[in-house]
């Protein structure tokens, strides 16, 4: 991502990137990271030293300072002066948009086979979204037709693996098509030689033994949406006729586990989740014999003020229950650990949703993820679409073009998180996501923790 310096240089020719970040572990460790780029890097004290003292007069001919200052050249933090970091990414960002051309980056599918829902969960804006029309389901045709499209396309662009996902509303209130898809994407697998990797997100309250049978012949990852323990889920988590579902899931749940299904747990954990509270769940968890544990922090309460102290205690909570996650044999994941691993892997957006998907609605519209508003084409032309200006387009959602962001110390770790809550709560996808404050404490948090490994596994 980043030229070559030449180590010859003299010291009046390298100055320290301006875009340096600095930070002290709980151990007593400091670690380096540049907001353009990434890169972090475990630094000793010689390095420290030279960072905090650079402009000032410093033997350079001494060893240690030396290796020190090769080391930084090295990693790219002391840069010529005539290089221009920003330039440079948009030289690759070029590059990148014209290998997308060929669609080699949509490697997901999702298929929303219903834009009804049995519940009414009190935060779900993709329901809002949808208007939860009772009888806006995806017919057998638009499946077929989608899915044909898109294992073709990958087929063109060699693709070795490629994952199709049951969405909606509620994907079960649709299951003719949900067996349908899965057994024809599943011939065109062994026809096309790609391996499919199958999720199916659903509320869990739609389950029967034949459902989960066929779930487990087909190898298929159940995402189910649990927000903890009883009282803290029926909170928000609830039937359209306001009864809880607490307790129909944890039945359901149960089915799936006879049969052995792989079950991942996704929760959505707001302000008002307790970390003593959630660390039961965790129990609970375990009990069941669940081993996955994903997390999503609710953001867009972050709209207007009053958000630092909530969005600190859900970073406080995220992290807590990780560790408390990793002591139980559970491992708790979530989107949110994209930040840590773009500081070691940078890349130019934050989610699949910009490029790497493509979402079908019942109609057979493709949009970039089920909540984002921005109709990119037809499953008719498909193939056609990442040629498009409508996919250009989406794909500059990206560092270095989100003006807004220009200065962040998160710059393009965060790359304007999530465009979906950007669209949602500001109606403009090029706005950064409203949990700016939550994002930069959250990088800080995991760093400090001094345990990079729990983060990227």
């Amino acid at each position: 991502m980043f030229a070559q310096n030449n180590f010859s240089k003299s010291r009046m020719e390298l100055f320290l990137s301006k875009n340096i970040n600095v930070l002290k572990t709980k151990l007593g460790n400091y670690y380096i990271f540049d907001s353009l780029c990434g890169n972090l890097t475990k630094i000793n004290k010689d390095m420290f030293f030279l960072i905090n003292n650079f402009n000032n007069k410093i033997n350079f001919n001494e060893e240690k300072i030396k290796k020190a200052k090769d080391f930084l050249v090295k990693n790219h933090f002391l840069i010529d002066k005539n290089y221009d970091e920003l330039e440079n990414l948009k030289k690759n960002f070029k590059k990148y948009l014209k290998e997308s051309k060929s669609g080699e980056f949509v490697s997901n599918l999702r298929l929303n086979l219903s834009q009804s829902c049995n519940c009414a969960c009190k935060y779900c804006y993709v329901s809002k979204i949808d208007a939860l029309k009772d009888n806006c389901f995806m017919s057998w045709n638009v499946a077929k037709k989608a899915v044909n499209k898109f294992m073709e396309m990958a087929k063109k662009n060699m693709l070795k693996k490629v994952t199709i996902r049951f969405f909606g509303g509620e994907p079960l209130l649709n299951l003719f098509v949900f067996k349908k898809s899965v057994e024809y994407s599943s011939k065109l697998s062994k026809k096309y030689g790609i391996r499919i990797n199958y999720l199916l997100n659903t509320n869990g309250t739609l389950v029967s033994e034949e459902i989960s049978k066929f779930i487990y012949k087909n190898k298929i990852t159940i995402v189910l949406s649990l927000d903890g323990l009883e009282k803290e889920h029926n909170r928000n988590r609830i039937f359209r006729d306001g009864g809880g579902t607490f307790n129909d899931i944890d039945e359901n749940l149960n089915t799936f586990l006879k049969f052995k299904n792989k079950v991942v747990i996704s929760t959505v954990v707001t302000p008002e989740t307790n970390i003593t509270d959630f660390k039961k769940f965790i129990d609970y968890l375990k009990s069941k014999g669940i081993k996955h544990l994903g997390t999503l922090p609710m953001q867009t309460y972050v709209k207007k003020g009053n958000s630092k102290k909530k969005a600190e205690k859900i970073v406080n909570l995220l992290i807590e229950s990780k560790k408390y996650g990793l002591k139980k044999g559970v491992i708790v994941k979530g989107p949110w650990e994209l930040l840590f691993v773009k500081l070691t892997h940078p890349s130019f957006s934050y989610c699949g949703g910009i490029g790497k998907e493509f979402s079908i609605s019942p109609k057979g519209e493709i949009y970039p993820c089920c909540a984002i508003l921005r109709k990119l084409g037809t499953i008719e032309n498909m193939e056609k679409i990442p040629s498009n200006k409508e996919y250009e387009a989406l794909l500059r959602r990206s560092i270095p073009f989100l003006k807004k962001c220009r200065g962040c110390e998160i710059e393009a770790i965060c790359s304007g998180g999530c465009a979906a809550e950007a669209e949602h709560v500001y109606n403009d996808i090029n706005s950064p996501s409203p949990d700016c404050y939550l994002r930069k404490i959250l990088v800080k948090k995991m760093i400090v923790e001094d345990n990079p490994k729990i983060f990227l596994e």
